[in-house]
């Protein structure tokens, strides 16, 4: 017996009896279609054998059939469109006929059978007839921020079309090696992020779709050697069974996607009808896993390179530029400062910084603009090192170059310099302690549990303030 619950407007398949064999799924129950088959509805029933699944059926959800280890025979009705990651995983399926009406196919949901390379090659084919049928419309949709939501009246079809052609040619500058990936120009998408997919055509379009591509969907989850920051996440536009054009964002490293239309306007202008997609990007792409991937620090070179390439290519003026630039470097400066004045049982550190910090307020200093200089450029040598916990004690304990530097641009030794600003090496209580106490410091300073969440949250902070600056940042390009 099947079980299935009624979730709006279909049926939802929800699983069936330990002993059935042979299953052929009704189209319609109650009157309704069967339009989905839940996660895990079907998984380790060990005696089914044979499934039928009808053309209502759109989702086969993540684990449907798994484990389902006699399962050999799988019938899908010409109508089924989503199978989602792992449905099938562990069966005994040989062959398959796969329906033309699959739009999407998790890149393990057929493991462990003998009919995977078989999906293999359709997955290949299908990807080859949409990049063929794509050709006619080449052009026709682009990202935009979502800051441009509110003036999309500026968004005509050349400016789409140019700006699709441009990330084309990013694309192409990549793959033949003319820019590496940090200075690659393709619109940033964040978790929980929300972007425009801008489209034209000549004729009134109705029932859009977006959906990850093939190529997309291999990356989720999946760690390779070099254990990459970032993706190209390139997505299907749709206008019902209609392929409009491929589009793409850079985001962090995937963990999952999903990606949904929230609200469309449109506008004819003249022979041209437009439309407006708000898409909300729920990536799953941050998190402890991805704190410990650095892509907090390395989304500082990415937005660095990104800019820099807008500027090469005459989309910000020099003077858009170095403000970004000048903010970007102010606020690496800032995040730095603020770690080191948290850190704990680091006596070493907080003595160097309180010299540092004497000596310009000295009014009888007069080096202060070549101590700032090497103050900016240590600071941002160590904000590249903050993605290394073991860097921590190297920096904290280890200041001797630091402060020969500022006895020499000083002109003042570090004894006279103490002296005159009654400076000491002092505990976190503002003790003074000893060499043999520093030594014991040194060794506890990797069991300070509260140096290792100032780190987590300053890792935090920097993705979420880079990604506010970037979202600032985007909108230059479109602005006189």
């Amino acid at each position: 017996m099947v079980e299935y619950e009624v979730e709006g407007r279909i049926v939802v398949i929800k699983g069936c009896s330990k002993d059935e064999i042979d299953i052929t799924l009704p189209e319609k129950i109650d009157g309704l279609p069967v339009g989905k088959i839940d996660d895990n509805a079907f998984a380790e029933v060990s005696n089914l054998r044979r499934i039928v699944i009808p053309k209502t059926v759109k989702l086969i959800g993540n684990y449907a059939f798994a484990g389902c280890k006699n399962l050999s025979e799988v019938i899908l009705e010409e109508g089924v469109e989503t199978i989602e990651d792992w449905a099938f995983i562990s069966c005994r399926i040989l062959k398959i006929n796969l329906p033309t009406s699959l739009k999407s196919i998790g890149p393990n949901c057929f493991l462990g059978n003998k009919c995977r390379a078989q999906v293999e090659d359709f997955v290949k084919n299908r990807e080859n007839v949409l990049r063929r049928k794509k050709k006619e419309y080449k052009h026709k949709a682009t990202v935009f921020p979502i800051t441009l939501l509110s003036g999309v009246d500026m968004l005509t079809y050349d400016l789409i079309e140019n700006r699709s052609i441009y990330y084309q040619d990013q694309f192409n500058f990549m793959n033949n090696g003319n820019i590496d990936f940090s200075s690659l120009d393709i619109p940033f998408a964040f978790d929980k992020d929300e972007f425009i997919i801008a489209l034209y055509d000549d004729k009134p379009l109705s029932d859009f779709k977006i959906d990850l591509t093939h190529d997309t969907k291999t990356t989720l989850g999946m760690y390779h050697d070099d254990d990459p920051d970032y993706v190209i996440c390139a997505m299907n536009v749709y206008a019902g069974e209609e392929l409009i054009d491929e589009v793409a964002v850079k985001t962090p490293y995937l963990e999952d996607a999903n990606l949904e239309i929230v609200d469309i306007i449109e506008k004819q202008i003249e022979d041209k009808y437009y439309y407006f997609l708000q898409v909300k990007a729920d990536l799953m792409c941050f998190g402890n896993g991805n704190i410990d991937r650095e892509f907090a620090l390395n989304l500082y070179d990415e937005l660095s390179g990104k800019y820099m390439t807008q500027l090469q290519n005459n989309l910000i003026n020099d003077e858009k530029y170095e403000t970004i630039k000048t903010k970007i470097e102010e606020y690496s400066l800032a995040i730095v400062q603020d770690f080191m004045k948290g850190v704990k049982g680091a006596p070493i550190l907080h003595y160097a910084m309180d010299l540092y910090a004497s000596v310009l307020m000295d009014e009888e200093i007069e080096a202060k603009e070549s101590i700032m200089a090497f103050v900016n450029d240590k600071l941002s040598q160590i904000y590249s090192t903050l993605s290394d916990n073991d860097s921590l004690e190297e920096f904290c304990f280890n200041v001797d170059d630091t402060l020969e530097a500022l006895a020499t641009i000083s002109g003042i030794s570090i004894e006279d310099l103490c002296a005159k600003y009654n400076i000491s090496i002092r505990d976190d209580n503002g003790n003074p302690i000893d060499n043999k106490a520093i030594e014991l410091k040194k060794q506890e300073f990797i069991n300070v549990e509260a140096n290792y969440k100032l780190h987590a949250d300053i890792l935090y902070r920097m993705y979420m303030e880079l990604k506010d600056l970037n979202r600032e940042f985007s909108i230059l390009a479109f602005q006189e």
